[in-house]
Formats: structure tokens, C-alpha cells, sequence
């Protein structure tokens, strides 16, 4: 089985990924929005980046309508981390 050539922007999507990255904050502060840190949870998000036949294109959820909390939103996949959660 042959292996699909790279397109030149997923080339160029990995060599950012390759380079060493120092972040700075974009506010001033201790960074945190919320009054306390008991209200920080921790969560992760997964950002898929699906190669198709017009290109690179990232992968979005709608939340279901029944949620309490940002139903019917466009997000990426991801949410609450649990203690099992590995990586």
C-alpha cells in the first residue's frame, strides 16, 4: 500500500509542531479568571486535523441540546480530565 503524499501545508502544519515553543502570557496577572483556585477544573481538549482531498480541515463537535452547561455549541472534542486519564 502506497502511503498518500503530504500536501504542502500539512508539511508545513508539522515543522511548526517540530519547532521548540516558549509561550508568554497575554494578560497581566496571575493568569486566572476565576475567584478561587477550588473552581479550576482540569480538563483537555483534542484539536484532530483530518487530511482530505481539498486539504487540511479541523474536526468540530456540536454539544448536544440536553446539556446544562454550553449546549448546542460548536467545540473542539474534550472535556473534564479524570484521575485514569493518561499522557
Amino acid at each position: 500500500m502506497n502511503s498518500p503524499v503530504a500536501l504542502p501545508q500539512e508539511v508545513w502544519l508539522r515543522s511548526r509542531f517540530a519547532e521548540p515553543r516558549t509561550v508568554e502570557p497575554l494578560a497581566t496577572g496571575d493568569g486566572h479568571l476565576w475567584r478561587s483556585a477550588a473552581e479550576i477544573r482540569p480538563a483537555a481538549v483534542l484539536v484532530p486535523i483530518v487530511r482530505r482531498e481539498s486539504g487540511l480541515t479541523v474536526l468540530l463537535t456540536r454539544r448536544t441540546a440536553h446539556l446544562n452547561d454550553h449546549a448546542g455549541q460548536i467545540s473542539f472534542p474534550g472535556g473534564r480530565s479524570e484521575p485514569a486519564d493518561t499522557g
